[in-house]
């Protein structure tokens, strides 16, 4: 409990004083008057729940005001493996900030595959599951874009519980969209497909393509941007007994 409460009151007299980046150092030989292994003793130390002092950064996370947020900076770079640390219950930084409001678990997921893209895809790698949560932090079409390019086919293929890859939850999360982020959505299913075109032909634990998973568990229009979307893609491909078996569906959507 101490060594957290450190942490709370070293980002807190952090914030209050905007420490810049180069004045990082000197700034917390005033903080820990012990000196520097003293800093570097209580940084590295872990604390409630097993929490470094980066998750507890992104606890308390607000959007920095110049862009930039020194401490996390700095951090990051003195601690060069920290990032990949897990609290008791196993969850990274990128997992840990989903806890939290929707306005900061948008602006540290943003600030953090925008500044630190390697890191972030060794956490995806790591945890493939990370990808499909990001679908409800991250919206920027070129950071997902960014993101796809460092990104192997084993970990677009990875299954979750209900056996939905992330095309399924992709294609499906959240079907109550606005237009703007229909948009985005499509923009990214499609460079998915043609960065990883098999993921296309998969299907979950009930059988089903993304296409029928979207229709059955999707809108109840049949007749959407999303739908349209993977259809084209799916009448695109060379074998008809294929098109069939994706495309077909008990209940509703189009008959092939």
């Amino acid at each position: 409990m101490k060594v957290t409460r450190a942490h709370y009151k070293l980002i807190e007299e952090f914030n209050a004083e905007t420490v810049a980046f180069n004045e990082m150092l000197p700034y917390l030989e005033r903080y820990f008057p012990k000196g520097y292994n003293k800093i570097i003793e209580s940084l590295e130390a872990r604390g409630e729940s097993g929490s470094t002092v980066l998750h507890v950064l992104v606890d308390g996370w607000t959007k920095p005001s110049n862009g930039k947020n020194s401490l996390f900076d700095w951090l990051m770079k003195t601690y060069p493996t920290l990032y990949m640390a897990a609290d008791r219950l196993g969850r990274n930084i990128l997992e840990r900030v989903r806890r939290r409001s929707t306005s900061s678990a948008w602006s540290f997921t943003e600030y953090f595959v925008a500044r630190y893209n390697d890191e972030a895809l060794q956490l995806i790698k790591e945890k493939p599951q990370i990808l499909n949560s990001l679908l409800s932090t991250l919206s920027d079409t070129i950071l997902w874009e960014r993101l796809l390019d460092g990104l192997d086919e084993e970990t677009i293929r990875y299954k979750n519980d209900e056996g939905n890859t992330f095309l399924h939850d992709a294609a499906l999360f959240d079907w109550k969209l606005p237009s703007d982020d229909i948009a985005k959505r499509c923009s990214l299913l499609s460079k998915t497909i043609q960065r990883f075109p098999e993921t296309l032909l998969l299907t979950n634990y009930n059988n089903e393509s993304v296409y029928q998973h979207r229709m059955r568990s999707g809108p109840a229009d049949s007749e959407d941007t999303i739908s349209f979307l993977l259809m084209d893609e799916i009448l695109h491909l060379e074998d008809r007994q294929l098109i069939r078996k994706l495309l077909r569906s008990d209940d509703r959507g189009w008959q092939p």
